[in-house]
């Protein structure tokens, strides 16, 4: 029996309902239309990772530090978007 695949990688989070598949038809065999299946994307998990100077740090009072924060996404997906605020 024939089958086939797609693999999607522009489905936005969130849920994705009536999603059918179609076969055309040949001379020997009808159109048909499978039922509709649904598909929910989660939201990615990410990592963030703040850096600072050497610890144990000791800086004189009122001279500057900087204090850095990054962030990555799951390998192998789209970078993860949005803001850092160090609190």
């Amino acid at each position: 029996m024939p089958t086939a695949a797609i693999t999607v990688t522009s489905l936005g989070v969130g849920s994705h309902p009536n999603i059918t598949a179609k076969y055309n038809g040949d001379a020997n065999f009808v159109t048909v239309t499978s039922s509709a299946g649904s598909v929910t994307v989660g939201i990615a998990s990410t990592t963030t990772t703040m850096t600072s100077p050497p610890t144990p740090a000791t800086v004189p009072y009122g001279q500057n530090v900087t204090l850095r924060a990054s962030g990555s996404g799951v390998a192998g997906r789209r970078e993860a978007g949005g803001h850092y605020q160090l609190l």
